[in-house]
């Protein structure tokens, strides 16, 4: 379990995933439970892909469901919406047994999201 609300996040933390080709990250609850995922130590869509953009990750599995949502239309039309507004890159909802391709490095078919402008570096 991972809290970063509104995708603040511990420098170390922060370390481990800058300039992540898939970044896999917990989101256990939808925004509109995000006090609740705070309280609880959790993150929603919004909080995981904030982080992403601030590691300048190249792309985001959601994964930590609560047992609360069905893998329905409903479930993706609340966590997709809402972490593709705060993440440029490509973003995924997990599930069993999923498989990604990540691109090689260097690979110019999947450049790397803009940093967002308040951490933009040199």
């Amino acid at each position: 379990d991972c809290a970063h609300p509104g995708g603040a996040a511990a420098p170390p933390a922060l370390a481990l995933a800058r300039r992540a080709d898939l970044l896999v990250h917990e989101a256990t609850l939808d925004d509109s439970l995000a006090a609740l995922a705070e309280e609880r130590g959790h993150s929603t869509p919004s909080d995981a892909a904030r982080f992403a953009s601030t590691a300048r990750a190249r792309a985001l599995a959601l994964w930590h469901f609560s047992p609360r949502y069905r893998c329905d239309e409903a479930f993706v039309d609340a966590f997709l919406p809402a972490a593709r507004a705060a993440f440029a890159g490509d973003v995924v909802l997990a599930a069993d047994f999923l498989r990604v391709a990540v691109a090689r490095r260097g690979d110019d078919a999947a450049p790397r999201p803009p940093a967002p402008p308040e951490t933009a570096t040199p």
